[in-house]
């Protein structure tokens, strides 16, 4: 079965050169070659019992995941609802892929199985063709474009296979869609990655643990709503109607121009051909987010589910339920019950709001969408308020408090630090301009401020400083200039600093590591900082995360970061680091104390310098090494593959020298392998046929001896090394 994958994958690299000269036939059959050898990963994937339809659990190994399964049929009549967990997605080891369908309408039940049963090797067979086709395009840059790439990839496989699954569903003789369809909320977890796609309103609802301890609910999706004032909007401009029925107010349904059909209550699905031509759409919304230790579990449920139970509830119901193999059924019949007509006269809820849904209307994305009273600053002894995520609108009223992901504008009032008793103030992701206030100085209980991603300006206030219990400080993507005030480097409790993507200058405190002990990440990238990066940082033992990218940092990277035990990220790329001495390289070899090291990048500095053989003792969990854009010489250490969880290797562009040494074969994990602008000599060693997972080229600038080609059970690939100039 194994062949199978080479064989999708060779017909996806010639299908990408064929594509080059000639369209047509030879296209549509490769096409053709890789559905079918799709298809046939969904056949073995079933033999070897890798994927679950119906209620249960999987328990996958490989990527360390637990999936609990159920669906219960409603008070309506057949269960419409389908869903589906493929183990090992497309034969990888790290990869999982769940689903949800809702299924609507005479036929939504066969809708919905048809899509869950169409969409994974769809999705499988496009995500591969964008690879091979992203790895030939001679002007990406993967090491560049790293960040956005797995995602992309993702993004534009998702929008492709939705779109042929819409239209192949409208061709489809055996099912009535015109008046039927289904939505469909899918994950892909990728190693640490997770890539969300939602069509329609199905929702992902992911518990992440606090500082505190708390189990805390993040919503991963929108609601695909007839409401949402960007889904009403395009809706209207193709014909379409929105608006609520007399007995259901509230709730927003999607009609045709003329006549009360369908009524539907979501405003993105497939199927639903009837009113395809005013405003309903299957583009998926597609997000990725990078789970951490602080992340427990993803809850995938239909709206049968959230219509009645909120984001904090399904996370408690979760997180409470004793045998996790059961938490899923536990969650239903939750759900099942609040929907039952209440046995005593129990007063009815609020127009428009749905019975056990009250905790909607104050966690995310509950679509609020009015300005706010002033009379809430009213609440002295208020310590958090959270109306994240909403559509709240204009400016905030001197005497209010609005929180996170909403569109709001002007400055932020002084008034706010009359708030004393506050522990957490969100405003992030609005559009807040002026200046911090200086009054902010005076929320003597506050513990969490988060200002990110607004256009505020200015210095940061000196005021801010008097805030002893400052614990997390996020000031990133603004327009903030100047220092960081002096003040804030007293504030001993402060374990999460961040500032990147400001205008902030000049250099940092010598002695931070010493007024600062308790930091735990410290992230002041792209900016323009000057001066050298402080010695003093590993006398802030719990230090886990460093990021001084994209700054003007000269001198010498410390000697003795390796005292930083516990620290996973350093990240000090483009900056003016190097000596222009053979000892820049000595800094290397210290961080080999650093066990739990999973990223370290000096890529495009003035390093100069020999690569010490001690890289080869750099921490096991190491996954990310970048040196590229140096100065450093030498040979590849030939016990490289003691780096046995690295993905991405890359030296390009320096003045490197030597043989690529056989045990670059044991890194059966990499994926980027770039040793681009060099001066290697030799022949690629056959071990490197051992790198399964490559999928960009690797491009070393020297006349090698020979092409050399893998062939494996996971990938085809052609590597180039030859015919470059030097």
């Amino acid at each position: 079965m194994r062949q199978h994958f080479s064989s999708l994958l060779n017909g996806m690299a010639k299908s990408v050169s064929l594509s080059l000269s000639v369209r047509g036939e030879k296209r549509s059959s490769e096409e053709e070659a890789g559905r079918e050898a799709a298809e046939a990963l969904v056949r073995e994937a079933k033999k070897r019992n890798m994927i679950l339809r119906s209620c249960g659990n999987v328990d996958a190994e490989g990527c360390k995941i637990f999936a609990s399964v159920h669906t219960k049929r409603g008070e309506k009549g057949v269960n419409q609802d389908c869903c589906l967990v493929w183990e090992e997605f497309g034969c990888q080891e790290d990869m999982i892929f769940c689903g949800v369908f809702d299924g609507h309408g005479p036929w939504g039940h066969f809708v919905a199985k048809k899509v869950g049963e169409s969409l994974p090797s769809s999705l499988l067979c496009n995500w591969q063709e964008t690879l091979t086709l992203t790895s030939l395009d001679p002007d990406f840059d993967l090491e560049q474009d790293k960040k956005v790439h797995q995602c992309d990839a993702w993004r534009q496989s998702y929008i492709k296979t939705c779109s042929v699954i819409d239209k192949e569903l409208e061709k489809n003789r055996r099912l009535d869609s015109c008046h039927s369809g289904t939505t469909a909320l899918t994950v892909v977890k990728q190693g640490d990655v997770v890539i969300i796609a939602n069509v329609g309103d199905s929702r992902a609802v992911l518990a992440t643990t606090m500082d505190d301890g708390n189990l805390v609910p993040v919503q991963l999706t929108v609601d695909f709503k007839p409401s949402l004032p960007q889904e009403a909007e395009r809706i209207t401009q193709c014909k379409g109607r929105v608006f609520c029925l007399e007995d259901e107010p509230g709730l927003h349904r999607l009609w045709l121009p003329d006549g009360e059909t369908p009524g539907l209550a979501m405003s993105r699905a497939f199927g639903d051909y009837c009113v395809k031509d005013y405003g309903l759409i299957s583009v998926p919304e597609v997000t990725q987010r990078h789970v951490t230790n602080r992340d427990q579990f993803i809850v995938l449920a239909t709206d049968g589910v959230w219509d009645v139970i909120s984001n904090q509830e399904a996370v408690e119901i979760v997180s409470s339920t004793p045998e996790r193999g059961k938490s899923a059924k536990r969650l239903v019949e939750c759900a099942a019950r609040a929907w039952k007509p209440p046995e005593t006269n129990t007063p009815p809820p609020p127009p428009g709001v749905k019975r056990g849904a009250l905790w909607d209307n104050i966690y995310p994305k509950a679509s609020l969408r009015r300005p706010m009273s002033p009379v809430i600053a009213n609440l002295a002894l208020l310590r958090e308020l959270d109306l994240s995520r909403n559509k709240l609108h204009g400016h905030i009223p001197q005497e209010n408090l609005d929180l996170s992901s909403n569109e709001l504008i002007g400055k932020i009032p002084f008034e706010l630090g009359s708030l004393s008793r506050l522990n957490s103030l969100y405003l992030l992701e609005n559009n807040l301009s002026g200046s911090i206030p200086t009054s902010l100085g005076n929320l003597s209980s506050l513990t969490h401020l988060t200002l990110m991603d607004n256009a505020l300006e200015g210095n940061i206030p000196e005021e801010l400083g008097q805030i002893s219990s400052l614990f997390y400080l996020h000031l990133s993507v603004n327009n903030l200039s100047g220092t960081i005030p002096p003040s804030l480097y007293n504030v001993t409790s402060m374990a999460y600093f961040f500032v990147t993507a400001n205008q902030l200058n000049e250099s940092l405190l010598p002695d931070l590591g010493d007024t600062l002990p308790n930091l735990v990440q410290f992230l002041v990238e792209q900016n323009q900082f000057t001066g050298t990066i402080p010695v003093s940082l590993p006398n802030a033992s719990r230090l886990e995360e460093l990021g001084f990218s994209s700054n003007q940092f000269t001198g010498s990277i410390p000697m003795n970061l390796g005292r930083l035990r516990g620290l996973r990220r350093l990240n000090l790329e483009r900056n003016l680091l190097g000596s222009g001495e053979a000892e820049d390289m000595g800094s290397l070899s210290s961080l080999t104390n650093c066990s739990f090291l999973e990223f370290f990048s000096a890529s495009v500095n003035r390093l100069t310098g020999a690569l010490p053989s001690s890289i080869a003792n750099l921490s096991t969990n190491l996954k990310g090494l970048y040196l590229g854009g140096n100065q450093i010489f030498g040979s590849i250490p030939s016990r490289i593959g003691n780096l046995h969880n690295l993905i991405v290797l890359s030296m390009a562009f320096n003045l490197m020298t030597g043989t690529i040494p056989e045990g670059i074969g044991k890194l059966n994990k990499l994926q980027v392998f770039n040793l681009h602008s060099n001066r290697f000599s030799g022949e690629i060693p056959a071990s490197i046929g051992n790198l399964t997972q490559i999928v960009p080229f690797l491009c070393c600038r020297k006349q090698f001896k020979r092409k050399y080609t893998i062939n494996s059970s996971e990938l085809s690939m052609t590597i180039i090394a030859g015919a470059c100039s030097q």
